[in-house]
């Protein structure tokens, strides 16, 4: 886990097989996407010595999500008209929109995991030598 980050982008381009995010805009989403996979987890995967490939997933598909509204809140024009000057241009979604998909994505692939179970949790919350 690199700077608190589950995903690299050579694990995005080679293994997810993304194509959407650039480079220089990776490091920021993969950020913010980790953090909210944290919030989901509650901090549950720090503690664990190697990220599952699952929470790999989760990361660069929220991170897309992030990406995507970033793309669309550029405010591309929809439609012009210069007769009387009218511009129209696309909305991007809100940033709480952003995020509402963005924890979609996680949750799809964190579901089956137990990760996101809000109880104590035998398999992720007990440190070596703690549990029963």
């Amino acid at each position: 886990m690199e700077n608190g980050k589950y995903a690299d982008y050579a694990y995005y381009i080679k293994n997810y097989l993304g194509t959407e995010i650039t480079a220089e805009k990776f490091g920021p989403n993969i950020l913010v996407a980790s953090a909210l996979i944290d919030r989901l987890t509650f901090g549950r995967i720090q503690r664990l010595d190697v990220v599952p490939e699952s929470v790999k997933r989760a990361a660069c598909a929220a991170a897309e999500c992030l990406y995507q509204n970033e793309v669309r809140a550029t405010r591309e024009i929809v439609s012009e008209n210069n007769d009387g000057y009218s511009v129209t241009y696309a909305t991007g979604g809100t940033q709480k929109d952003a995020i509402a998909n963005a924890v979609a994505k996680i949750r799809f692939f964190l579901a089956p995991t137990g990760l996101l179970y809000r109880g104590f949790s035998k398999q992720y919350d007990f440190k070596d030598g703690d549990g029963p």
